[in-house]
């Protein structure tokens, strides 16, 4: 079978029965859809419109199930630890910033998009929120003992992510955590960077991923098989 012919049968089999066609395909041939990547490039860095600050949930029970397995992965990935201040870097309009907050005396977070962080600031004032990017962060150094990155620096290009992990590990204390979940498999592509789990322990040397999970996802969404949720701690002397 030639690829005129798997095109031909892909496209039968989606008239049939659009809901077996992968998403992520959709959204190749069909970049206007809700399978459509939603992000776009501003300033030299990469953005997301609102209706893609989720990956694109296409419904509310889809929503309202990623939220559920999202936050339940963090709160296994963290294992009840309580920290003293916690940073979020890309937090889009929030999602996520209440559950990372929740283990935390103080919660900060960072985001590009100034109008997704207003929507971030109305539904928790208690968080201090900065319009920042991932490579200047505007924290002092060792300020965090918690950083989370949530599928944001897989969309750090290189020669930019270098210096985004520096910084990083400047406000992070050596005693701290860092939580990412990011692609790790798969080809890269147009506003996505595959870095491994050695490439991500690289950069944030000496930090190593001392726990692992699949991205934790509804089953609708394709995409979460190619990423990674990873806990990084220093080594214990």
């Amino acid at each position: 079978m030639d690829d005129t012919d798997r095109l031909q049968t892909l496209v039968r089999k989606g008239y049939r029965e659009p809901g077996k066609v992968p998403g992520y395909l959709l959204g190749r041939l069909f970049p206007g859809s809700r399978w459509g990547p939603g992000w776009v490039r501003e300033d030299g860095y990469i953005t997301f419109r609102e209706d893609s600050l989720t990956g694109g949930s296409p419904s509310r029970p889809e929503f309202s199930a990623r939220v559920y397995h999202e936050a339940t992965q963090i709160e296994r990935l963290l294992d009840g630890r309580e920290y003293d201040r916690a940073l979020e870097i890309g937090c889009g309009y929030g999602r996520l910033v209440g559950w990372v907050a929740s283990h935390a005396d103080e919660a900060a977070a960072i985001e590009p998009n100034a109008e997704a962080l207003a929507a971030a600031r109305r539904a928790y004032p208690e968080v201090d929120f900065e319009v920042a990017l991932a490579d200047d962060i505007p924290y002092p150094d060792d300020h965090f003992d918690l950083v989370v990155a949530w599928a944001v620096l897989g969309h750090i290009p290189p020669g930019t992510i270098e210096r985004a992990a520096r910084e990083i590990r400047r406000v992070l204390r050596d005693d701290g955590t860092l939580l990412l979940c990011e692609r790790t498999s798969g080809d890269s592509a147009s506003g996505v960077w595959v870095r491994s789990r050695g490439d991500y322990e690289a950069l944030f040397d000496p930090f190593a991923v001392v726990a692992a999970e699949e991205r934790a996802a509804e089953p609708s969404f394709e995409y979460a098989r190619y990423m990674e949720t990873m806990r990084l701690d220093a080594p214990r002397s």
